[in-house]
């Protein structure tokens, strides 16, 4: 164990510096994301390799409180992660053992939607697309009633930034009945708005180290079991 303490204080939240700009229609919209983008993912990068570990734990606490709480064990798609995103790889194989199907997303082609597939402890990932870690075409695939889906900022509307490639919400506009939808991200990641356009699917929870934000749990768990 380290001898340094770890700093479990979220980094200071920039959104206050947005808000006098956000309504100017100084910068339009596609720019203004993408500049969120790289401010946040530089935010996001400076995190120290403790501050990320305490994070990711504290995220995977509240999820599964979540799922043993609010949400029946049900095929649930997550994420491996990459470029500094909550790493939830511990809090999957709890949930696999508390009896939920965890599914793995998989990008076949650009512009086109996500499959996932079964992931368990035990199967070996192969690197997919952009090398992120993917199951094999071995193992089956799945539509998934629960989506934790990574996020680089957030709004309290339930509004999520994503990288940018918009795999998720062209993945969530071709399943029906549409999956309910945690994002998951850290609290430092919060803006005003993230200025949703037509294409953008809101969550029905925002998850930080903080604990669930600014959602109706209630109705959560009404979606999740219905």
């Amino acid at each position: 164990m380290s001898s340094h303490p770890i700093d479990s204080a979220s980094p200071p939240c920039f959104a206050h510096e947005l808000e006098d700009n956000l309504n100017e229609g100084k910068v339009d919209d596609s720019l203004w994301r993408t500049q969120q983008r790289q401010r946040l993912w530089s935010a996001r990068k400076a995190l120290s390799a403790n501050q990320r570990k305490t994070f990711s734990r504290q995220i995977g606490q509240h999820l599964l409180a979540l799922a043993r709480q609010e949400i029946k064990a049900c095929r649930l798609a997550a994420y491996w992660p990459i470029r500094g995103e909550p790493d939830l790889v511990d809090c999957l194989h709890e949930l696999h053992d508390l009896g939920f199907e965890v599914l793995l997303p998989v990008v076949v082609e650009p512009d086109q939607p996500l499959i996932f597939r079964c992931w368990t402890p035990s199967i070996k990932l192969k690197a997919g697309i952009w090398n992120i870690p993917v199951p094999g075409e071995e193992q089956p695939e799945a539509i998934p009633d629960v989506v934790l889906m990574p996020l680089v900022g957030w709004d309290k509307k339930g509004y999520r930034l994503g990288n940018g490639g918009g795999f998720y919400d062209r993945t969530l506009a071709t399943l029906a009945p549409r999956p309910k939808v945690l994002g998951v991200g850290y609290q430092s990641a919060e803006l005003p708005s993230i200025r949703p356009q037509a294409h953008d699917i809101p969550c029905d929870l925002i998850v930080t180290e903080n604990g669930p934000v600014a959602q109706d749990l209630g109705r959560l768990n009404k979606r999740v079991r219905s």
